[in-house]
C-alpha cells in the first residue's frame, strides 16, 4: 500500500515538474503576435463564428479543422493573440502528459520522463522552434489527437477493439487538422502492425 501510494507521488511530482518547466519556457511567448498562418486561421476562424461557411464565404489553404478549431479557441478564450498562444500552450502541455502516459506504458518510467522532457523542452523553446512563427501552428494541435491515436492503439492489444475504432476517430481529426497526420498514421499501422503480428 505504502509502495504503491509513492509511486503515485512519484507519478504526480515527475508530471508537474515537466508542466511547470514548460510552462516557464512558454510564458514569455503568450504576449507575442501572431504569424501569417496563424492570422488566417484565426481569421477564417472568426468569421465561422459570424456564420460564414470555409471554402464558400471564405477561403483558407488548409484542412477546414484548424479553421474550427481556431473558431472554438476564438470562442472559449476570446478574439485575441493571447488566447491563440494559450491555447498552444495548453495544447503543448497535454501532449507532453500523454507522451509520458504513453512511453511509461511502453518503455518504463525513466524513458517516459526523458520522452517527456525532451517534447516539452522543443516545443516550447524559442529558438529551437522559430520563434512566435511556430507557437499555434497547426502541427502543434495535430499531436494531440496524434498521441491519443497512439494510446488508443497500444491499449487495444489489451482491451476491446472498440479503441482501434477510437485510434481511427482520432487520426481522422489530426487529417483534418493537417493531412500529413495520414502518413504517420500509415507508418503507425505498418510498425504496429509488426509489433501485434510477432505478439
Amino acid at each position: 500500500m505504502i509502495s504503491s501510494y509513492r509511486v503515485r507521488l512519484m507519478f504526480i511530482l515527475l508530471i508537474s515538474l515537466l508542466i511547470l518547466f514548460t510552462l516557464l519556457l512558454r510564458l514569455p511567448s503568450l504576449p507575442e503576435p501572431l504569424g501569417n498562418d496563424q492570422a488566417c486561421f484565426a481569421y477564417v476562424g472568426t468569421r465561422i463564428l459570424q456564420g460564414a461557411v470555409p471554402y464558400r464565404d471564405v477561403w483558407g489553404n488548409n484542412p477546414p479543422g484548424i479553421f474550427y478549431l481556431y473558431s472554438l479557441i476564438l470562442a472559449v478564450f476570446g478574439r485575441t493573440a493571447f488566447a491563440v498562444r494559450l491555447a498552444d500552450l495548453l495544447c503543448s502541455v497535454a501532449v507532453m502528459i500523454m507522451i509520458f502516459v504513453l512511453s511509461r506504458r511502453m518503455f518504463g518510467e525513466k524513458i517516459a520522463f526523458i520522452a517527456a522532457f525532451i517534447y516539452g523542452l522543443f516545443s516550447a523553446n524559442y529558438y529551437a522552434v522559430g520563434g512566435w512563427w511556430a507557437n499555434g501552428q497547426s502541427e502543434s494541435f495535430m499531436m494531440l489527437p496524434i498521441i491519443g491515436g497512439i494510446y488508443c492503439l497500444v491499449i487495444s492489444k489489451d482491451k476491446s477493439d472498440l479503441w482501434l475504432f477510437v485510434t481511427g476517430v482520432l487520426f481522422g481529426l489530426a487529417f483534418l487538422i493537417k493531412t500529413v497526420a495520414g502518413f504517420v498514421f500509415a507508418g503507425l499501422l505498418l510498425f504496429f502492425g509488426r509489433v501485434f503480428g510477432e505478439g
